[in-house]
Order: structure tokens, then C-alpha cells, then sequence
């Protein structure tokens, strides 16, 4: 990425947060005014009137100006506790009502077991995602960062997935966050416990994360060569980002000239032909009551370091797109954002974008009954990557415990 698209993108995002900011709290905006037409107007009449003697001399005006700052110093700390105070109120009513909400479900789920037993003696609930009327697949969780926007996006009020995810799971406020699934995929052990800890803190809240860690995706079950520690020119990237799976014709020291990525180490790691586990679990999925009454949606984000090329093109033969409706990507091409690529793969890849983006648009024009889009988005915000890096990353925040 250039100086200059970063030097863009900081200034859009930094824009987007002041922006946002006014926007909760309108009350910082026209203080901040008021204490401009007032500066103004005392200067003014400091400048037109006559005054005692003992208020313009130097020690006066020493005085006041010592007193102003003081008077903004103690609003601004008092705006932050507000924040702060409101934040917190905010996590606590999402934990409430999340457990309330949970424990109604698990009263709901007790029922319907009981009376499956009954008819069914011994017959035992296979799918993991019986129940689920929504599910989200996380294709390279990384940390989980997309599955906290989705479940907390009180969070991240700057993300540009946030539009996706309202456009297909419903506004925030209306979500049964017990009846919105994920399924996450994470090869780097790196991130092992801290995605296994996520998902035990949501299910305390009856949120259903399902997470195959240690675990890749590929257009087949079998191992892969995995090199985590990738380097971008010598620089050590945010949580591994650049980590990746190497093509069977592919060598850490090839990178360097088809990627610009450097590395140490390649370890051996299982792969999962997830078109399969589409077909065969998501599409097989036992439906909540609420599917009479809201469309069931699957969204999938795949940011897999290039091997989108097999994954793509198997959920096309295996007809596992005909159960997705979104797939946002982070495309790994030539002439893809971000890291210059070279080479068979990254074209290959720069032809499967196009036709695979227009097949999905010709699905919505003919009306067809099962329908998909595919659009470009990589959502790196609150991650500590690259630019938003200054903003901090929110990974490292604790999940909520209901």
C-alpha cells in the first residue's frame, strides 16, 4: 500500500470517527462552539470598552487565563467519564438482555428436546448448527474480530461491514443474537485459546460459536503447508496477518518474489473442504420457528491469503453457493489492494473476481430463486493493522460474560 493511499485512508477514518464522536455526543459540538462565541465576544469586549484598571493588568489576566483552562480541562475530563460511564452501562444491558434472551431459548430448546426424545427415543442432535436461523461463516478468523462486529457493534461504530451485516441479519437492536450463528476457521495455533475463549464467553450467553481452530479451508480435505511468521519486507505484521497456505509448487523463498513476503518457518496444518461442510452442515441446518417469518441468511467473509482460487471455484461445482447469499472478500490477485503479487495464482485469481462477481449479479437480474452477491471488503478497522493501528486494537478487549 503507498504513503498515499495510507496517508488517504488515515484521514478518511480519522474524519469518519470526529464525525461519529459529534454524532453521540452532540453536546461536545455546541460546547465547543459556545466556547468559541464566548473567547470571541470577551475579546471583543476587552478590545472596545474601557475597564478598571486592576482587571487589565498582567496578573488579572494571568489569573482568568489560568482559570479558563482549568474550567476546559475539568469539562473535557468530565465528557470522558460520561463516555466511559456510558460505555460501560451500554455492556452491561448488551450482557442483561443477552442472558435474559438466553435462558428463554434454553427453556424453549428444553421443550422441544423433551418432546423429540419422546417421539424419536435416542435420537441425538448431530448438526451443530440445528437452531440457527442465521449463520455467518468466518473464512481466516485471525482473532475474531469480524464475529465481535457482528455480535457487538456497539464496539466498532466506524466498521464498514457494519452496513453488511444490518443489510442481511437486521438492525442491532432487533437481532436474536441466540438464533445468528458463526463458524469461524483459523489455521495460526497462535490464536488457539484466545478464539476458544471467545467462543465459550458467548455461549454463556446462549451465542453459538462454533470454532475450528488449527484448522484452514481448501477445495479438499487434507494437509497444508502453513507459514505463520510472514514478513512483509522485514516488518512483523499485525496478529500475522499475511499468514498463509503455500501451493504445493510454492517455497517460503518464492515468496519474496511473487509476494514481497518473507518467513522461517512452515508447519504442517489440517484443511477443511468447507464447500463440503456447506452442503452437508450449513444447508442441512434444523430451522428456529422464525424461519416462517424471516428469510434465513448465510454470509460468508473469505479473507484467505490467495486460497480463495480453489475455495471459490469448488463452492461453484459442489453448488454450495446456492446457499450462501453474500461473500465478501479481500480478493489476493495482481491487481488486488494492498500486497503487490505476482505469478500464476494472483492472475488466475484476477480472472475468477470478475466472473464469479458477475455470475452473482446475473443471479439477482434473472430472479432467480436462489440468488448470491459477491463484493470486495476488507474491514481491517479496530485491528492494530497498518493505518488504524493508532486507534488501537480491540481484539485485545475481553468478551462479555453474561
Amino acid at each position: 500500500m503507498s504513503p498515499f493511499t495510507q496517508a488517504f485512508y488515515f484521514v478518511q477514518f480519522s474524519l469518519g470517527f470526529l464525525f461519529h464522536s459529534f454524532q453521540q455526543q452532540p453536546l461536545v459540538l455546541v460546547a465547543l462552539l459556545g466556547l468559541l462565541a464566548a473567547s470571541l465576544l470577551a475579546w471583543r469586549l476587552l478590545t472596545t470598552c474601557s475597564l478598571p484598571s486592576f482587571l487589565s493588568s498582567p496578573v488579572t489576566c494571568l489569573v482568568l487565563l489560568v482559570a479558563a483552562v482549568a474550567l476546559v480541562q475539568q469539562s473535557v475530563a468530565l465528557q470522558a467519564q460520561v463516555v466511559e460511564v456510558e460505555a460501560a452501562l451500554e455492556d452491561s444491558r448488551w450482557a442483561l438482555r443477552q442472558g435474559q434472551e438466553h435462558r428463554v431459548a434454553l427453556l424453549r430448546r428444553l421443550a422441544a428436546r423433551e418432546q423429540v426424545d419422546q417421539e424419536v427415543p435416542g435420537q441425538a442432535e448431530a448438526n451443530p448448527l440445528d437452531g440457527c436461523l442465521h449463520v455467518f461463516l468466518d473464512l481466516g478468523s485471525n482473532r475474531g474480530l469480524q464475529i465481535r462486529k457482528l455480535y457487538e457493534p456497539h464496539l466498532f461504530p466506524l466498521a464498514p461491514v457494519l452496513p453488511l451485516y444490518e443489510r442481511y441479519f437486521g438492525p442491532p437492536e432487533k437481532r436474536n443474537l441466540q438464533e445468528i450463528c458463526a463458524v469461524g476457521f483459523e489455521p495460526n495455533a497462535k490464536h488457539t485459546e484466545h478464539l476458544q475463549a471467545l467462543a465459550a464467553n458467548y455461549s454463556t450467553c446462549g451465542i453459538k460459536v462454533v470454532m475450528f481452530t488449527e484448522t484452514g479451508v481448501s477445495d479438499k480435505d487434507a494437509v497444508g503447508s502453513f507459514a505463520a511468521d510472514l514478513t512483509l519486507k522485514d516488518d512483523a505484521i499485525t496478529h500475522d496477518g499475511g499468514a498463509r497456505f503455500l501451493p504445493t509448487d510454492q517455497t517460503l523463498e518464492s515468496l519474496k518474489q511473487t509476494h514481497a513476503l518473507g518467513g522461517s518457518e512452515v508447519v504442517e496444518v489440517k484443511l477443511m473442504r468447507v464447500a463440503k461442510f456447506i452442503t452437508e452442515v450449513v444447508a442441512t441446518r434444523r430451522l428456529p420457528l422464525s424461519a416462517e417469518v424471516e428469510k434465513p441468511r448465510v454470509v460468508a467473509k473469505v479473507d484467505i491469503e490467495g486460497s480463495e482460487l480453489q475455495v471459490v471455484t469448488d463452492m461453484v461445482l459442489t453448488g454450495a453457493l446456492a446457499v450462501v447469499d453474500n461473500l465478501h472478500m479481500e480478493w489476493h490477485g495482481v491487481h488486488g489492494p494492498g500486497i503487490t503479487r505476482e505469478g500464476a495464482e494472483a492472475e488466475m485469481i484476477d480472472l475468477l473476481a470478475p466472473a464469479i462477481t458477475s455470475l452473482g449479479e446475473l443471479t439477482a437480474r434473472l430472479g432467480m430463486e436462489e440468488q448470491f452477491l459477491v463484493e470486495e471488503l476488507d474491514d481491517e478497522t479496530y485491528s492494530g493493522v497498518s493505518v488504524y493501528g493508532v486507534f488501537g486494537d480491540y481484539s485485545l478487549l475481553p468478551t462479555p460474560v453474561c
